[in-house]
């Protein structure tokens, strides 16, 4: 990890905090210590708090609270953290999830539609073929590339948001769809 100014500064920031949230906690317990007991053995709380409070056989309690101080603060700061990351990965899985769902409605409507259309002109190719009459190539190979373009259309919205292989990182369905429909264009 590189040491960065705003590393420093946020570690420095949580370690004071934690001396900070430390410092209090033993005062407090020293405090209640001092007010449950009725003479304290070695410590005269009652006439130097302060430099009893901080004397050697509270060291070791002013250590652990300062320490137990400053992992809760990481800890929640992290949690945090965390709970914002999860909640942006579902946010964006959700958006997916709407994205896909849409575009499959519209898909399923246009192909409809389309492939209706498609059926008629290639109804009236066969019923010239059938008559002897000669019929467009250009026409031909526009409705084939009709039902390509419908093919790709439905692969794209029903089959890949399924098998993708990667989970974090979703295919953007209308560019895979416009790369698709160029491939077709070319032949």
């Amino acid at each position: 990890m590189k040491l960065t100014l705003k590393v420093f500064r946020k570690y420095t920031f949580l370690s004071g905090l934690g001396i900070l949230f430390g410092i209090l906690i033993h005062i407090g317990l020293v405090w209640i210590d001092s007010t449950m007991a009725e003479k304290p053995i070695y410590l005269d709380l009652e006439k130097k708090f302060w430099q009893s409070a901080f004397s050697y056989p509270f060291l070791p309690l002013l250590i652990l609270e300062i320490f137990l101080s400053t992992l809760t603060i990481f800890l929640w700061m992290a949690m945090r953290k965390a709970l914002k990351k999860a909640h942006d990965l579902d946010m964006k899985r959700v958006n997916y999830d709407t994205t896909v769902k849409t575009f499959q409605e519209i898909m399923s409507i246009l192909a409809q539609h389309i492939a209706s259309n498609n059926n008629k002109i290639l109804d009236k190719i066969e019923f010239r073929r059938n008559q002897g009459q000669q019929t467009s190539e250009t026409i031909e190979k526009s409705s084939k590339n009709i039902s390509l373009i419908l093919k790709v259309l439905s692969d794209i919205s029903f089959v890949e948001p399924y098998i993708s292989n990667n989970k974090d990182k979703k295919t953007d369905l209308v560019k895979e769809l416009e790369k698709r429909i160029s491939q077709i264009e070319l032949n």
